[in-house]
């Protein structure tokens, strides 16, 4: 934890663009999926204990930026239908240019509101909540954006495993993304719990 404060002194996104990279890998081609379960740990420390607005906002950005670019360019690489249309071509290869911009903003302003609320959460409990349902909230949103084709990037990496399946199947992707938000907020706060008793 301590390695962690001292590289987030010197670089102040690191966090965000770790956990950014880490998701990606849970991904194809990289298929890593047990990561899934740890991958926002940084994200979240990095949301509940930095002090500066103006960081919270520009870590939102590079998260945001970093995860819904790789996406974007997945999901619309499938988009090659009619290989002489090149106005579409040229059209679907711009698309996450776009749409990573909207989502990242999205995702800074929503990580800002968090900011702010975070004074309100009295525990472990509440602050794990907060995160995982704005999580959910901003996937869902981005969801929306790719107008629901190919989707469900936690749930995918998840998915390998049982238990999460029947997640799944009682409430659909997004009670797998909270589950797995969930897991990784509740680890971090064991992390942040047991250095802070040191």
């Amino acid at each position: 934890m301590i390695y962690l404060t001292q590289l987030k002194e010197r670089i102040p996104y690191f966090l965000p663009i770790a956990s950014a990279l880490t998701l990606v890998l849970t991904l194809p081609p990289f298929n890593l999926w047990p990561i899934v379960f740890v991958a926002l740990i940084p994200f979240y420390i990095f949301i509940f204990s930095e002090k500066q607005f103006s960081n919270i906002f520009f870590g939102g950005i590079f998260f945001g930026l970093i995860f819904s670019s790789y996406l974007s360019v997945a999901t619309l690489s499938g988009f090659k239908w009619i290989p002489d249309a090149y106005l579409f071509s040229t059209a679907i290869n711009l698309l996450p240019i776009p749409i990573a911009i909207i989502t990242s903003i999205i995702t800074a302003f929503t990580w800002i509101y968090v900011f702010y609320l975070r004074k309100y959460t009295q525990n472990a409990f509440e602050r794990s909540i907060l995160f995982v349902g704005t999580f959910a909230i901003v996937e869902w949103m981005f969801s929306k954006i790719l107008f629901g084709f190919n989707y469900g990037s936690l749930a995918y990496a998840g998915g390998h495993l049982e238990i999460v399946r029947l997640a799944g199947s009682l409430g659909g992707v997004f009670l797998i993304t909270f589950f797995i938000v969930f897991i990784n907020a509740s680890l971090a706060e064991t992390l942040l719990y047991t250095t802070a008793k040191k």
